[in-house]
């Protein structure tokens, strides 16, 4: 009984590793998909599909083995176009791939913006937290130390402020020297300004000037009780 057993077992492995198609007919099977919908197998194919958010295609062409890291003629990486062309669903599938959002991914030519800071320019959270969620660094700031924080802080982008400071931006960068709450300060953002004090951010010496630069009542009235 027992030897009848164990040879039902080898036969059903057997079966199963015969039934089991072998490692690269899933990437060859995905290419021939692309080669039957008349799509190359380029980079330059693949780029393409990212900036028109065809999530399937992409999908495709990660199947059939293409490297996620390319560049287009500008630098631009699949994660930078998706960013770019706000193709979020696109992003998130690269990301769940495990295309990863390090510094370089950042083409030349962009003053040093990080990644993080093209989902900024965005004006969506949701690309932040994406590229959070998959481990980007929230703090690196650009060629002329601007953080991504500073810059959603200066156009009041409530939500895309709140997601950075979870994922760890630091509400006390001073771009230049200068504390970054200045840029709320200055362009009437009283939630943002709210929001940056009570996550920490302090005026110090710079106190004096903020009150004074403030022409929004309820914003003066932050600063002037703030430390």
């Amino acid at each position: 009984m027992k030897t009848l057993i164990v040879a039902a077992v080898l036969s059903l492995a057997s079966l199963l590793l015969m039934a089991a198609p072998p490692a690269w007919s899933d990437q060859a099977g995905a290419r021939a998909q692309l080669e039957k919908e008349g799509i190359p197998f380029t980079p330059e194919a693949f780029l393409e599909k990212v900036a028109e958010g065809d999530v399937a295609r992409v999908g495709l062409f990660l199947d059939a083995g293409i490297d996620p890291s390319v560049r287009n003629d500008s630098g631009r990486t699949a994660l930078w176009v998706a960013t770019e062309r706000r193709q979020l669903a696109v992003l998130q599938s690269l990301l769940a791939f495990g295309v990863k959002p390090d510094a370089k991914n950042a083409p030349m030519g962009e003053g040093g913006k990080s990644l993080v800071f093209e989902a900024v320019d965005s004006g969506d959270a949701a690309f932040v937290t994406a590229l959070a969620e998959a481990g980007a660094d929230v703090k690196t700031a650009n060629d002329y130390e601007v953080p991504p924080l500073s810059e959603a802080a200066r156009v009041g982008n409530l939500a895309m402020c709140e997601a950075l400071l979870k994922a760890g931006a630091d509400p006390n960068a001073a771009p230049a020297g200068f504390p970054l709450i200045f840029g709320p300060v200055n362009e009437n953002h009283p939630e943002v300004v709210r929001l940056l004090l009570k996550s920490g951010a302090k005026l110090g010496e710079h106190k004096q000037t903020l009150v004074e630069a403030a022409t929004h009542p309820e914003i003066r009235a932050m600063l002037e009780a703030a430390e």
